[in-house]
């Protein structure tokens, strides 16, 4: 007996849609965010979600970018970037420093909303203004380029100079990597800088590398290292139809 696939997908949303609607209504936390983490490293996708899912309905940032990167992997529930957007701006607007980084790079690239350089810039900054070495690295850049805000070279070098300075807990091969890059990206810079402006960019540096802050760290957690998301091939015109219709249509198949 062959059962169309589509058929279960269609069974998830329902089932993903059902959970939703339940923690819409209920006021009995049964989670916490450690055994969401738990069941998220050892693949238990279903039971991380349901988890991250009730911290999330009650305002947990930290349990917000978690349901975000789940969206965006297609992890315990359909992969929906406009929702895993929804979930990431919520955290971010609570400081919460991965999901900035996150939300940034999505709308940098125009993935799960309309691309917007200017909004991208804006978050990217408050992620780097955390200690996150991979969006220090990407506000330099973005300075350097005058993508989303007015070229600065001084504080392209500024932010590029902290990100090759970055001090991290643990060390994993994400930061390492950024730190790399952000070493390669700094002497290039200041081989093309008068020697003033680069002595200005080391001393905004300095003062941000001494300023008294209380920054969120859980970026440096493993579960939040960051994603790469691009925004969706289009598709051709004849397919341009609602997902859920789209299953509905392929499971009732119309008569010829």
């Amino acid at each position: 007996m062959c059962v169309d696939r589509n058929f279960f997908r269609f069974g998830k949303y329902l089932a993903v849609a059902s959970v939703i609607l339940s923690f819409g209504v209920s006021g009995v936390s049964w989670a916490s965010f450690a055994e969401g983490e738990e069941a998220y490293l050892r693949n238990d996708q279903w039971g991380a979600f349901l988890k991250f899912l009730e911290l999330a309905k009650q305002g947990d940032a930290a349990s917000q970018a978690m349901i975000g990167r789940m969206y965006v992997e297609g992890l315990g529930a359909p992969r929906d970037l406009r929702t895993a957007v929804n979930f990431y701006e919520k955290a971010a607007i609570q400081g919460h420093a991965a999901a900035q980084f996150q939300l940034a790079k999505m709308l940098a690239n125009g993935a799960g909303a309309k691309p917007d350089l200017v909004r991208a810039a804006q978050w990217m900054e408050k992620s780097a203004e955390q200690g996150v070495p991979w969006a220090q690295l990407s506000v330099g850049q973005m300075y350097r380029d005058g993508a989303g805000v007015a070229p600065d070279a001084v504080q392209a070098l500024k932010w590029i100079n902290v990100a090759a300075g970055a001090a991290v807990v643990a060390e994993t091969p994400q930061t390492a990597e950024t730190i790399r890059l952000a070493k390669v990206a700094k002497t290039e810079l200041e081989a093309s800088m008068p020697i003033e402006k680069v002595k200005e960019s080391q001393a905004l540096a300095a003062s941000l590398r001494a300023s008294k802050r209380t920054p969120d760290t859980q970026w440096q957690k493993a579960i939040y290292r960051p994603l790469e998301v691009k925004a969706p091939e289009a598709r051709p015109a004849d397919a341009k139809d609602n997902s859920e219709t789209r299953l509905i249509r392929d499971y009732y198949p119309q008569s010829r």
